[in-house]
């Protein structure tokens, strides 16, 4: 809540019921956006700043945590937010397709319709070829582009040597500033990314 954001999101997250009651959700606009099916620990969407979350239709549960998200407000867009659990969910060898390659096929539409932003924690670097043609099908590219923020910078600790918290986003879209914030006791450095409307200079989302 420190770095003010528009949208957030959260993997790892307790229920937002369990946040409320703590007052960890002053500030926050709405209802958050909440998967999972463990109450500590799930992924989250919130908003801030008169903007709102609500979770969109069709959903797919069995590609687990990962929300395909109708952000309102200011500027309008879809979010695909992303909490990839490469090795779960019956994954076990490296032939089989992880949630988010299936999530990029079954949100296509999702992602094609409007403005949209997938981001989150990918638990991979996603640059192979299958990933890199799925992407351009789906007209997003990466928003760290142009801002020192190569694909091998670490935001997790210990670092792996490749980044796996990644912002991708339409053609709609320009990226201003992509960067690292501080850590907070987690294992991830918060990834922040400020976007503009790719035609006419504005607030950055």
């Amino acid at each position: 809540m420190r770095l003010r954001p528009d949208v957030a999101i959260i993997c790892e997250c307790a229920e937002p019921q369990r946040l409320a009651a703590v007052g960890a959700l002053n500030g926050v606009n709405g209802d958050p956006v909440w998967i999972g099916d463990n109450r500590n620990k799930g992924l989250a969407v919130f908003t801030c700043n008169g903007y709102r979350a609500r979770l969109a239709e069709p959903f797919y549960p069995t590609i687990r945590h990962i929300a395909p998200v109708h952000i309102t407000g200011s500027v309008a867009c879809n979010l695909l937010a992303v909490w990839a659990q490469n090795a779960g969910a019956g994954i076990s060898r490296k032939h089989q397709l992880g949630p988010l390659r299936r999530a990029l096929t079954k949100y296509r539409t999702f992602l094609t319709e409007r403005a949209s932003i997938v981001a989150g924690d990918f638990n991979v670097a996603p640059w192979s070829h299958y990933f890199r043609t799925t992407l351009e099908r789906s007209g997003l590219s990466d928003c760290a582009a142009g801002h020192g923020l190569a694909p091998s910078w670490p935001s997790q600790f210990p670092p792996l040597g490749i980044r796996i918290d990644h912002c991708l986003a339409s053609h709609h879209w320009r990226s201003i500033d992509v960067r690292l914030g501080p850590s907070n006791g987690s294992d991830h450095l918060p990834l922040i990314a400020d976007l503009v409307w790719a035609d006419a200079p504005a607030d950055p989302l």
